[in-house]
């Protein structure tokens, strides 16, 4: 969502993107929900997946966590 009005905590204050910031990649499915956090040098995204190829069930969800950067509004991952 990008912040586009005065009021944060009005609807039409954001516009959602035309594509997912993040997506499926290398038979990883996701992701789901994320956080986002800095140690104040690097930013960080924490998020889990769904592995395709593995076992049935929350066995195979795991979390990822990736330092990123902005480039012309989108998101990095380094």
């Amino acid at each position: 969502l990008t912040l586009v009005g005065d009021d944060p905590m009005k609807r039409e204050s954001w516009v959602k993107h035309p594509e997912p910031v993040l997506s499926q990649a290398d038979g990883l499915n996701g992701p789901g929900h994320c956080s986002v956090f800095s140690d104040g040098k690097t930013d960080y995204i924490a998020y889990h997946v769904f592995d395709d190829g593995k076992t049935e069930g929350w066995q195979n969800v795991h979390a990822e966590i990736f330092p990123f950067e902005f480039n012309n509004g989108k998101i990095i991952l380094k």
